[in-house]
């Protein structure tokens, strides 16, 4: 990170860069504000406004990083060609599944064609 801002002409050391990422230090220049920004290619709203801006860039950064993974990408592209009921009811089976982990409960394995999952009757 110091190297990176130091190629835009910010004069920084990995000590600072490790003070502000622990929060030691809270309070970085404009000068540095600007240069994350640059660094990690967002705006500099992202380190300073407020946090609903800042979760919707994570959000956006979640989804970038799962949509590099192949298997996400596909089912992604499968589900566009659903209709909007079947769509719905894809979200929910994920949504209950991810509840179910969460819960301590995995699925011990995938149910055989045409048996429902699990918590359907």
């Amino acid at each position: 990170m110091a190297d990176g801002l130091a190629e835009l002409g910010i004069d920084i050391t990995p000590q600072y860069v490790q003070q502000l990422r622990t929060g030691t230090k809270t309070k970085p220049s404009l000068d540095i504000v600007h240069g994350l920004g640059k660094v990690f290619g967002l705006s500099t709203s992202y380190f300073t406004d407020d946090d609903a801006q800042a979760q919707r860039i994570q959000d956006q950064i979640a989804f970038v990083i799962a949509m590099r993974d192949g298997g996400v990408r596909q089912l992604a592209l499968r589900a566009s060609e659903l209709d909007p009921e079947a769509r719905q009811w894809v979200m929910e089976t994920v949504e209950r599944e991810l509840r179910l982990r969460r819960e301590g409960n995995p699925p011990k394995a995938g149910p055989k064609r045409g048996q429902p999952r699990r918590g359907q009757q």
